[in-house]
């Protein structure tokens, strides 16, 4: 009896001893680092996904007017610009509030794997763009699809020359870099191209001390390889 009781307590302490060396090497890992801004200058665009507490697509709660105008106009004088990631959802309103604090958008749709939801997302953002010319300055019609693997390449064309026909801003895709790498022809449907280069998330992830430079090397491959075409990074960063 004796020894299972020491047998049991060895178990616990190795179990303990795991857990914090686990823990270790997770804080170690992971645990946040402050970096010095590489400018003075503020964003040129920030990603625009103005859930509050307690909203989100998954629970079908979005944002209000007054809250999406409360957070633009916070953003006023701070940022030169903004991307939405759909043209539903609330976000309607964003062109028209977006003008009013001096902000230029570019606007989206969101595009996923039900027909309808996507007519009325291209419908929207058509109309939005149309209505808006002054503030909506270039429109995404969907993201990280190909990633998703939520529509195939000609589905996803036939949306972008739907929109490209009926706006006249500047129309692209957004979507990982390598996807556009993959699927060179869709340059040839867009105005401009649109890659996220996020290098936490690479299919080969990149440290922070690397991570500036790899965005400039990726940014450089992309424009090797799409010369004719200007090249928008849609997002960057570190989690």
């Amino acid at each position: 009896a004796k020894s299972l009781r020491m047998r049991a307590l060895l178990l616990v302490a190795s179990a303990a001893v795991a857990v914090a060396l686990n823990f270790l090497v997770w804080w170690g890992s992971y645990r946040p680092v402050t970096v010095e801004l590489s400018t003075a200058d503020p964003p040129r665009s920030i990603s625009f996904a103005p859930f509050h507490r307690g909203q989100s697509p998954l629970v079908q709660v979005f944002p209000t007017p007054a809250e999406i105008e409360s957070d633009l106009k916070a953003m006023s004088g701070r940022v030169r610009a903004v991307r939405t990631y759909t043209s539903l959802e609330g976000m309607e309103v964003v062109p028209r509030l977006a003008g009013k604090y001096n902000l230029k958008v570019t606007h989206s749709a969101w595009l996923g794997t039900r027909p309808v939801i996507n007519a009325q997302e291209i419908s929207a953002l058509i109309d939005a763009a149309n209505r808006h010319p002054e503030t909506v300055e270039r429109v995404i019609v969907g993201n990280e699809v190909l990633l998703r693997k939520d529509l195939t390449q000609r589905d996803l064309i036939n949306y972008i020359r739907t929109v490209r026909s009926a706006v006249k801003q500047p129309v692209s895709y957004a979507d990982v870099w390598e996807r556009w790498i993959e699927n060179p022809g869709l340059a040839d449907e867009v105005d401009f191209v649109t890659v996220h280069i996020l290098p936490y998330w690479e299919d080969h992830p990149v440290g922070v001390a690397l991570a500036r430079q790899h965005i400039a090397d990726v940014y450089e491959i992309v424009k090797a390889r799409f010369p004719n075409k200007p090249i928008l990074i849609g997002e960057t960063g570190w989690p």
